[in-house]
């Protein structure tokens, strides 16, 4: 049985819109939307295989090195080489976690987005 998620995916892969799942779901727009993104990118991802642009705006978006060596049809050190090669490398931001109100002593990263 798929579950929900695979199910969302794919009929946007076949060309539902957001209004016509939610007509269908009553699934918050919000996340209908935030689907249909990440399968246009896949799709962008696999008409444009090994692109650094296509790289980026993927890692960016979020999607493994893992995930991006399935749809390419490549292994992980693959995609790990390409990102090297173009330095698309993580980046991680001190976020204060007492909202500024008093002195921190926790440290707290966040993974901020690619340079």
């Amino acid at each position: 049985m798929m579950s929900g998620r695979f199910v969302l995916a794919e009929v946007f892969r076949r060309g539902l819109t957001v209004e016509e799942v939610w007509q269908l779901t009553k699934i918050d727009r919000f996340f209908l939307v935030k689907i249909e993104q990440l399968i246009r990118l896949e799709t962008r991802l696999t008409e444009n295989r090994f692109l650094p642009e296509t790289l980026m705006e993927a890692k960016q978006s979020g999607l493994s090195d893992t995930h991006i060596a399935r749809l390419w049809g490549a292994t992980v050190d693959n995609i790990y080489e390409l990102r090297t090669e173009h330095n698309i490398t993580p980046v991680y931001k001190m976020v204060d976690t007492c909202a500024a109100e008093f002195e921190s002593e926790t440290t707290l990263f966040f993974y901020k987005q690619l340079r």
